[in-house]
């Protein structure tokens, strides 16, 4: 290098392969891919359930869809909320329940067990698309909820 040239023009692409190099390393070190990523799993969507003698059962994480036929009209639908073992001394405030064919709706409900509630929905909230309960607790939490999702198709 002469001294007549400015000292950075010339280190620029250096320090830029330097840094390019770096970054793979990196990447290779800590198990980050260099391509794109791939999903995970493709998760098929979820398969129609009959309730039986017994109801339906709603877990978390798990979001049923039951089938409209299996329905019987003047009958109430039975479901037993399933709650976490964490959750086993919460008590329950309000249940409410959202649907796209309501208005969001508060139902009566009871504790069938440290970890189950029991409810029953009538036909007129079991139209057809997605609904959501939604467990009002007295956990201490800044937002103590619990939400369940199925769907009717």
């Amino acid at each position: 290098m002469s001294p007549a040239e400015p000292r950075g023009k010339r280190s620029w692409p250096l320090g830029l392969a330097a840094i390019a190099v770096s970054i793979a390393i990196a990447g290779a070190w800590w198990g980050l891919p260099l391509r794109s990523p791939q999903p995970l799993h493709s998760a098929p969507g979820p398969s129609a359930i009959t309730p039986g003698a017994g109801g339906v059962v709603l877990e978390p994480g798990k979001e049923p869809r039951i089938d409209p036929q299996s329905l019987v009209p003047g009958k109430p639908l039975e479901v037993h909320v399933s709650l976490p073992p964490e959750a086993a001394g919460v008590g329950i405030e309000s249940i409410w329940i959202y649907g796209e064919s309501h208005a969001p709706t508060q139902i009566d409900g009871r504790k069938a067990g440290p970890t189950q509630v029991r409810l029953e929905l009538g036909a007129e909230l079991l139209g057809p698309g997605r609904h959501i309960i939604e467990l009002r607790t007295d956990e201490v939490s800044p937002i103590p909820l619990r939400r369940y999702a199925f769907e009717v198709r």
